[in-house]
């Protein structure tokens, strides 16, 4: 899909439901997190950033299953814009995994 369709589903499930996506991130983050437990206990001194980075496709698809599962459920028009921008986001996801690890290191910093 080119940038203007992903933005273009992006509108409609906007449309459909406003305030979905901030929504739906925040009810998945404990899941995000899950998947992304392996990867921080196996980073051993490595930045967590550059970790998740260096293991993108692994991460990427870590995360993405717990999109996947929560679309099992969505309804239909989610369903099909989610199915449609998949493939598409995974990219999106790989290029966030540095910046994600690194405010999740962060954290984890803070709380130590």
């Amino acid at each position: 899909m080119s940038g203007a369709a992903v933005k273009a589903a992006y509108a409609t499930v906007r449309k459909f439901k406003p305030g979905i996506v901030a929504t739906a991130t925040w009810h998945m983050l404990p899941g995000f997190l899950d998947a992304l437990a392996p990867f921080w206990d196996e980073r051993g001194s490595s930045p967590f950033g550059e970790y998740l980075t260096a293991h993108s496709e692994a991460a990427s698809e870590a995360l993405l299953a717990v999109t996947d599962q929560q679309a099992q459920s969505a309804a239909a028009p989610l369903a099909k814009a989610y199915t449609s921008l998949r493939g598409k986001g995974k990219g999106y996801v790989a290029a966030a995994l540095g910046p994600v690890g690194e405010a999740i290191a962060g954290h984890a910093d803070d709380a130590a």
